[in-house]
């Protein structure tokens, strides 16, 4: 056969595998990847809460897109196991962050559920959401932040070959079994679901100076924009997680969290002083 038919026939069988491949959900998770729902579509994340994208009310107004999950004395639960699937310790990946707004029906406690290759693991604590307003939320990926289900499991091997993410319903203690969860009635937006890593407010996959100039221009703030820690509030707080978080370039040592103060303490007063002298 002509080496150029074959090379062809190669390549065409080859994209047919990859596209095959995407669609059986084996995508490669990046970091910083999110899904803001601007596309008016649910982005691959389905159940039987019946999720829908709701073209308009998300956490950037009006004109901002969103998930909404309903359940009528059933599970309330949305899933997704093709763009959120891969290694996720390769790529650097330490929490799952997204909006959420109780929107109706009863108070929700929300955990994230993490199913790969060495089991299943959960929150071991919930989110509780009750109040109709959009708050940011992190879910931790580290042993300390899950516990698994189903007789245990091995973390590692999950987090470097995670299958399906789950945003659920369960205030129970765990470990509990991965079905026959409570029932509840209520509506839940979500919106703005990223992979993080912890301090990278600027999120360019790096933490450093540039971290500590967005929270020093947001001092203060409810946030979302430049607060860490989500914890409702633009602090010391998120300074210090920077600090813990540092990105060193060249073998550069970590700065200390004082050093990292006076510097956010500097550029708030560069900022403050620009606001003045427009004014």
């Amino acid at each position: 056969m002509n080496r150029s038919l074959i090379r062809t026939a190669f390549v065409a069988s080859l994209s047919v595998i990859l596209g095959l491949s995407a669609r059986l959900g084996h995508a490669t998770i990046t970091l910083n990847q999110v899904d803001t729902f601007q596309t008016g579509s649910t982005l691959e994340w389905a159940g039987n809460a019946s999720p829908t994208n709701i073209p308009a009310g998300g956490r950037d107004g009006a004109l901002d897109g969103f998930l909404q999950i309903n359940s009528v004395n059933f599970h309330l639960a949305t899933f997704n196991q093709t763009q959120w699937v891969g290694d996720y310790t390769a790529a650097g990946i330490e929490a799952i962050e997204l909006d959420m707004n109780h929107l109706a029906g009863d108070p929700v406690g929300i955990r994230l559920y993490i199913l790969g290759a060495g089991g299943t693991f959960a929150s071991t604590a919930f989110k509780p959401i009750a109040d109709a307003t959009w708050k940011r939320y992190q879910f931790g990926l580290a042993a300390t932040d899950l516990t698994g289900l189903d007789g245990g499991g091995n973390l590692a091997t999950t987090l470097a070959a995670v299958s399906k993410i789950l945003i659920r319903y369960n205030v129970a203690p765990l470990p509990t079994p991965t079905i026959g969860q409570a029932d509840i009635t209520g509506t839940l937006g979500i919106d703005n679901i990223r992979a993080i890593t912890y301090g990278d407010v600027n999120y360019d996959g790096v933490v450093n100076i540039f971290d500590i100039n967005l929270v020093s221009s947001h001092w203060n703030e409810s946030g979302p924009t430049a607060d860490a820690n989500a914890d409702g509030i633009v602090n010391i707080f998120d300074i210090n997680l920077i600090s813990a978080n540092w990105t060193p370039a060249d073998g550069s040592a970590v700065p200390e969290p004082a050093s990292l103060i006076l510097a956010a303490i500097g550029v708030f007063g560069f900022v403050a002083l620009r606001r003045r002298l427009r004014a």
